[in-house]
Formats: structure tokens, sequence, C-alpha cells
């Protein structure tokens, strides 16, 4: 991915990295990496609004928005098409999936499975990121029909997560949406946002 690295200095051998076409508006804040093995990082056209901010090691993947106000904790992650609302904020370590949308005010503590809409503080599930998705064209509506599927196994079904995802293998036809939701479960051990305690897998 072609980028500009910006360095704080010889002595401090730390870096950001800003993709090409990325748009940052007045007032924003972007703090350099601290580990020389890793860096704030800005992907293609990311666009930063009035007085956003990425800490130190953060990730915005490429097309991703932050509204103004918005915060992006250190070593969070952000993947591509994602939303984040005015104010909203995305607190350290958090891992946000692609096409989420993150409503305004709404505090992000931990992983967001990809496709989803989340509100409020504490976190809500809100459904799922349909109307974006129709808008960008580059997902049909039986895709977005079986992303809303599996999301009602995973936050409407009353049953842990771990027996959720195994409702989506059996009960969601096979495509790239679907198995990215699934690995995006469970590379992070079934840990995601606005889920009751009590649905958690010891």
């Amino acid at each position: 991915m072609p980028s500009r690295r910006i360095s704080a200095g010889r002595a401090s051998r730390v870096f950001t990295y800003i993709g090409d076409g990325c748009i940052i508006r007045e007032h924003s804040i972007i703090n350099r990496g601290i580990s020389p093995e890793g860096g704030t990082r800005l992907g293609r056209k990311v666009f930063m609004m009035a007085e956003s901010h990425v800490m130190h090691d953060a990730e915005i993947s490429d097309m991703s928005v932050l509204g103004n106000g918005a915060q992006v904790a250190f070593k969070a992650r952000v993947d591509s098409y994602t939303l984040l609302s005015s104010n909203s904020i995305v607190n350290a370590g958090s891992h946000v999936g692609q096409w989420v949308m993150v409503k305004g005010g709404c505090r992000i503590s931990g992983n967001v499975p990809p496709f989803t809409v989340m509100a409020h503080n504490p976190t809500a599930y809100c459904g799922v990121n349909a109307m974006l998705m129709r808008q960008s064209k580059l997902k049909e509506d039986d895709i977005i029909d079986d992303i809303a599927k599996s999301y009602r196994h995973v936050y409407e079904s009353g049953t842990s997560v771990f027996n959720a995802v195994k409702r989506i293998e059996q009960d969601v036809k096979p495509s790239a949406e679907r198995d990215e939701i699934i690995d995006f479960i469970r590379d992070h051990k079934y840990n995601i946002v606005a889920i009751s305690r009590q649905f958690f897998d010891e």
C-alpha cells in the first residue's frame, strides 16, 4: 500500500504512515507510533473530520471515516469502509471490523464484528449496516440478507456465541461474507461487543 512515512526524528525511529488520498481536517491529531516495529497507520482515502484523533500505534484501514471528534485509542484497529460517527470512541486494543457503523457518542471496548451497526454506551447491537452497503453497490441484497440472518443467530437467539457460530454454519449458505463473520468471531475467541456475559462460553 503506497503511503507517506513520517518520522519523529532519527533518535526515536518511530513512525506514522499515511496512505494516498487521505483528507485530514482542522484540529485533528495523529500521534506517532511508540514502538519502532509498529507505527500509527492510515490507509488509502481515510477521511478524518475536524477534531478527530488517532492515537499511538492505532490503525485505520482504507476508505474509513472518522466523524467530528471521533477518537481511536492506542493500538486499536479499524478495518476498511467503516464509519465512526461524531464523538464516538474506540478504546485501546479494540478491533472494529469492516463495513461497521458506530453511531455518535458510542464507546467501543472490545471487538466489533464486520457489517454491523453499534450504538449507545454500553454498546448495543442495532442491526446490520445495510444502508451503506446498498449505497456502495458492493453488496447484493441476498448477501445483505444472509449477513442479517447470521447476526440474528449471534445477537437475537439467546444462545452462546459459540453455539451461534455453529448455527450460522448450518443455516446460512456459504459466502465470503458469512465466512468473514465466522472467522472474525473465532479469531477473537468469541469475545465480541454487545453480548451479555451469560452468553460467553468459558
